[in-house]
């Protein structure tokens, strides 16, 4: 992980080149294995981990490039987890160490999608290459699965590249 600095240099890049409208930003979840004895480990998507450095599952992040307000979403462990998973960072910590003041539960994260759009802004993603978030794009945008790789966003896709 680098400096809470370098993240944060990075999404005020990507901010200042996508100028207006909602970034949406989707980490990985956790996917099964596909048989026994194939201990999938867990990687985050390339692009979010570029600006958030963080390699849990069940994040994601929206961007407000009209505002400059970043927010990090995601849920903390529960009892449960923590009994198979041992201690993890709560959401808080993860977002202080890479530079995020705004936190909030996954579920709000569509909430805000889904308001933007209706309220008429442009909301910007990637094109998406994992079921659950084709579905959640589905979900909070009502772009069909297969419109999703057309309608990513053009300008988010040139400001990422240029930084990566």
């Amino acid at each position: 992980m680098f400096a809470a600095n370098t993240y944060t240099a990075r999404r005020e890049r990507l901010l200042k080149e996508v100028a207006s409208g909602l970034i949406v930003l989707l980490g990985n979840r956790e996917v099964g294995m596909n048989y026994h004895a194939n201990p999938y480990h867990f990687r985050q998507d390339s692009t979010f981990l570029y600006f958030f450095g963080l390699q849990h599952a069940g994040l994601g992040a929206l961007l407000d490039a009209d505002s400059g307000e970043v927010t990090l979403f995601g849920d903390d462990l529960e009892l449960d987890d923590i009994v198979w998973m041992g201690p993890h960072p709560t959401l808080i910590e993860s977002a202080v160490r890479v530079g995020v003041k705004n936190t909030a539960a996954y579920a709000e994260m569509g909430k805000r999608v889904q308001a933007a759009k209706e309220a008429g802004r442009v909301v910007h993603f990637l094109p998406p290459y994992r079921y659950r978030n084709m579905y959640e794009l589905q979900q909070w945008l009502g772009i069909p699965i297969e419109k999703q790789k057309q309608e990513a966003s053009e300008t988010l896709i040139r400001a990422v590249v240029a930084q990566r």
